[in-house]
C-alpha cells in the first residue's frame, strides 16, 4: 500500500482546544503540547471572533470567488502572518471540506498542521468560548482541555497586562465569567472528552499533568514537550508573556498574590470569587462577604473605564489589531460597492451569538 492510501485509510483525529481563563496558562500549555510530534498548536490565532463577525460581508463560500477570498483575508491575517510558514492558499483551498467559517478554519490548520509534518492540530485562543455553539456544532469530536489558575494570580497578571480588566474587581468577575462557562461545558460534554487541570500542578507535576492531557487526546507521552521552551518563536501577546514562554517551568510562578495584592484588594476579589476559588480546591484567605450590588456597579462603571481606556491608549499592539480589523472590514465594503465581491445569499453569522460573558465589562 501507497503511503498516500495509508494516510487515506488512517482515521482522522479531530481537532482539539484549549479553554481557560486569560492568564491562565494557555500559552504555556499550547507550547507545551505544540511540541509533540503529533501535534500542531499555533499560538493565539482569533481567527473566529475576527472573521465571524464580516462572514456576511463574503456572501455563499459555496462560490469558488468568495471562498477564495475569505481564504486569503484569513492567511493575511496579522496573527496568522506570525506562523511559521503559512500554507499557500491552494493547500487551505484543497482541503476546504465544508463551505463555512470553521471549514475554512480546519482548512488552513489543517494544512499548516501538514506543512508542520503534524498529524492534529488544536487551537488556544481563550476567546473561543465566546463562539462555542459554531465551533462545538462544527467540531462535535473535538477534546476540550481546560486550564485552570488560582484566580487571584490571574487577577493579578490581568490587571498589570497591556489588556483586560483594570480593576481588581474587573479582572475577579472575568475570571468568574470565565472558569463558570468553561465548567458548565464540561459538565454537558456528555461524549466529548473533556479534561480540566490546573496551572499549578503543570508546574509542579508536569509530567503526570501533561500525561492527563495526552491521555484524553490518545496521544503518548513524549518527554520533547517538556522541552517547549527551546522554541524560539515568541507568542506576541506581550513582553511578559514572551520572557515566561521561553523559560523552563517557573515552579515558583504562583501565589504571587500574597505579596503583590493587599487587604483591601483581597477582600474585594474574594468577596466576588471566594465561593469558585473554593470549588476550585483554592482556599480563601478572607472572609470577605459577597460584594454588593450597588458597589460592583460603581467599580464596574464608574472606577474601571477611566483606567481601561488609559491602558487601551498604551496598548498599540491591541490598536494595530484593532485598526487591521477595520480596514479588513471596509475593503470588503469597498469591493462590494464595487463589484469586486456581491453579497450573494448563503450561509452567514447564522445567528450564533455571543454566550453571556461576552457582554461584560471586562
Amino acid at each position: 500500500m501507497s503511503s498516500a492510501s495509508a494516510d487515506a485509510d488512517r482515521p482522522r483525529r479531530p481537532p482539539f482546544f484549549i479553554l481557560g481563563a486569560p492568564r491562565s496558562g494557555t500559552s504555556l500549555l499550547g507550547r507545551m503540547l505544540g511540541s509533540h510530534p503529533a501535534l500542531a498548536m499555533p499560538d493565539e490565532i482569533k481567527l473566529f471572533e475576527t472573521f465571524l463577525p464580516l462572514l456576511p460581508l463574503y456572501g455563499d463560500l459555496r462560490q469558488p470567488k468568495r471562498l477564495r477570498r475569505l481564504v486569503e483575508d484569513m492567511l493575511g491575517w496579522r496573527w496568522v502572518r506570525r506562523l511559521p510558514d503559512p500554507p499557500p492558499v491552494e493547500a487551505v483551498l484543497a482541503r476546504v471540506a465544508r463551505h463555512d467559517l470553521p471549514g475554512a478554519i480546519e482548512a488552513l490548520l489543517a494544512a499548516w498542521a501538514a506543512g508542520q509534518g503534524k498529524e492534529r492540530w488544536g487551537d488556544k485562543t481563550p476567546s473561543n468560548l465566546y463562539f462555542w455553539p459554531l465551533i462545538a456544532g462544527a467540531f462535535p469530536e473535538s477534546p476540550i482541555i481546560h486550564i485552570l489558575r488560582d484566580g487571584r494570580d490571574v487577577v493579578l497578571s490581568q490587571i498589570q497586562a497591556p489588556f483586560g480588566p483594570k480593576t481588581v474587581a474587573g479582572a475577579a468577575e472575568r475570571w468568574v465569567r470565565f472558569v463558570s462557562e468553561i465548567r458548565t461545558l464540561g459538565e454537558q460534554a456528555g461524549s466529548r472528552p473533556y479534561v480540566e487541570i490546573r496551572y499549578e500542578d503543570l508546574l509542579a507535576r508536569p509530567e503526570a499533568t501533561i500525561g492527563r492531557v495526552l491521555e484524553v487526546l490518545g496521544e503518548p507521552f513524549d518527554p520533547v514537550v517538556l522541552q517547549f521552551h527551546k522554541n524560539a518563536r515568541p507568542v506576541g501577546t506581550d513582553p511578559v508573556n514572551d520572557r515566561n514562554i521561553h523559560r523552563p517551568l517557573q515552579v515558583a510562578n504562583r501565589e504571587k498574590w500574597r505579596d503583590a495584592l493587599n487587604r483591601r484588594d483581597l477582600e474585594t476579589l474574594e468577596g466576588i470569587a471566594g465561593p469558585l476559588l473554593e470549588a476550585c480546591g483554592y482556599p480563601r484567605c478572607t472572609a470577605a462577604p459577597p460584594m454588593l450590588p450597588a458597589e460592583r456597579a460603581v467599580r464596574r462603571y464608574l472606577q474601571h473605564p477611566p483606567l481601561k481606556l488609559v491602558a487601551m491608549l498604551r496598548n498599540r499592539q491591541g490598536i494595530a489589531e484593532a485598526l487591521e480589523r477595520q480596514l479588513l472590514g471596509w475593503r470588503l465594503r469597498v469591493d462590494r460597492l464595487l463589484g469586486r465581491l456581491s453579497a450573494g445569499s448563503g450561509p452567514s453569522a447564522g445567528g450564533i451569538e455571543r454566550p453571556p460573558l461576552g457582554s461584560s465589562a471586562a
